[in-house]
């Protein structure tokens, strides 16, 4: 049984393990990116829209009589917060499965090995697209002060 590897309780040769193992683990990153690129352009869309909305006269009308708006401007940072929550949920569990993955796999991925600063630049871009929801919010309120 050399050069074969019991995944859970399924015989798979080496090479055809790194192979499957690769094409998920890029499948995974793609469609998390993807996934955080859409939360982004969407938070950035509900931002214009609480801002047009703002300007409309009945909404202008609503805040001389209430003193507040009907639609704060915190609820753009909720929505960021929400969706980078969302986001976290469903790619932390995923991470954490594939990252077992490699420890018990080490012959598997013979020829990817990579340096710390390849490691750290990987793991800033995904802290970044984790977060990417939380901050287009920040940039989504911050444009109306820097524009007027």
């Amino acid at each position: 049984m050399e050069g074969e590897v019991n995944v859970n309780s399924a015989l798979l040769k080496d090479d055809d393990f790194g192979k499957r193992f690769e094409s998920l683990n890029n499948t995974l990153n793609n469609s998390f990116m993807f996934s955080a690129l859409i939360l982004s352009i969407m938070i950035f869309w509900i931002g214009l829209i609480v801002n047009s909305l703002s300007d409309l006269e009945l909404f202008k009308y609503y805040h001389a009589l209430s003193g507040k708006n009907l639609i704060p401007k915190d609820f753009i940072f909720m929505m960021g917060l929400l969706h980078t929550c969302i986001l976290l949920a469903f790619y932390i569990p995923v991470r954490l499965k594939f990252s077992t993955m490699k420890v018990t796999q080490p012959n598997a991925l013979q020829g990817s090995v990579k340096s710390k600063p390849q490691i750290f630049i990987e793991q800033i871009a995904t802290l970044l697209a984790t977060l990417s929801p939380l901050i287009a919010s920040m940039i989504q309120n911050i444009m109306p002060i820097v524009f007027n």
